[in-house]
């Protein structure tokens, strides 16, 4: 039987990107979902509750009679918006934290997850970088903002673990992408942002940096894996890198979604553009130990999947 059937659950941020593939992931599993969220765009059978958890008392809300809750709920963009916001994606993100653990706490919740990130690590950190290297230094400047609410995060988790008995999964996630992402123009990361100048043809495809900094695309299905596996087997207020080992430039992955589309595009690259972190890949041994983790869909059939989600919805 699986560990999630009838279970009561929250996804915060269910509504989202990351979120609904979670939702649909642990109907399939059996639990009782709730999701709360700005705007009302469920699927499934889900008890939905709409407010803002910046409020404790929504907050409050909605951790009521739940077992397990999901944190996911943050603001957070691409590279261009992050680098130019840092003061408002702190802000956002910081009380919310409190809110939803201090939430969980009063309201007997047996375990949470609070989502962190691989934006926690410095521009300079070992290569693949380890869990142990994620408060030396200050964040990717890029990312600084994000980088530090998601230390802030961590800092509250285990300041809540050690006086209260809630059990709670801290995984770092690298870079998501998949059907469902967001490919606005201000706020999308960068497969998004590339798929969407493919598909509608620009040319040439620009793009920032110089195409020489690295990274690992775990696949949505992967992640929402990665995420369940770490509630259900390692809660333990410890952190742990969740991603792909497949590292690429993004230079090859540009031309690997060029070659995917069929388009015969040209690719310009903006060196005056923020380029973000030179190389970007975690150190996932622990994954693999302690949660069983390994991804099952590469960045090939991963992009295949995306681009063929994207042009659906454009053509529909």
């Amino acid at each position: 039987m699986s560990f999630w059937k009838d279970k009561r659950v929250l996804v915060t941020g269910g509504t989202g990107f990351i979120g609904s593939h979670l939702v649909d992931r642990l109907l399939v599993e059996g639990a009782v979902v709730r999701v709360c969220g700005r705007s009302r765009s469920c699927r499934g059978e889900v008890e939905y509750l709409r407010g803002n958890l910046m409020s404790r008392a929504f907050s409050q809300r909605a951790c009521e009679g739940q077992e397990a809750v999901f944190h996911l709920a943050a603001k957070v963009a691409g590279v261009g918006y992050n680098s130019k916001h840092p003061g408002t994606i702190l802000h956002d993100n910081v009380p919310v934290g409190l809110n939803i653990l201090e939430a969980a706490v009063s309201c007997g919740v047996e375990r949470i997850l609070l989502a962190s990130s691989a934006c926690v690590y410095s521009r300079d950190s070992s290569v693949p970088t380890p869990e142990t290297e994620g408060f030396i230094g200050n964040p990717e400047p890029t990312n600084l903002g994000y980088g530090w609410a998601k230390r802030f995060l961590e800092v509250q988790a285990l300041c809540y673990a050690t006086q209260y008995p809630i059990k709670i999964a801290l995984p770092r996630m690298y870079n998501a992408y998949g059907p469902r992402d967001d490919f606005s123009w201000e706020t999308s990361h960068v497969i998004p942002a590339l798929i969407r100048k493919v598909v509608e043809g620009d040319d040439p495809i620009k793009v920032w940096g110089d195409g020489s900094q690295t990274r690992s695309f775990l696949y949505v299905s992967d992640f929402v894996e990665g995420l369940m596996l770490a509630l259900e087997r390692y809660p333990e207020c410890d952190s742990i890198n969740i991603g792909s080992e497949e590292e690429v430039t993004i230079s090859n992955l540009i031309d690997l979604i060029v070659k995917i589309s069929g388009s015969p595009l040209s690719v310009k690259f903006e060196h005056d553009k923020p380029r973000g972190q030179p190389r970007r890949i975690g150190d996932y041994s622990k994954a693999r130990e302690v949660l069983g983790f390994e991804t099952r869909v590469g960045l090939s059939e991963g992009l295949r999947r995306t681009i063929a989600w994207y042009r659906d919805q454009q053509s529909g």
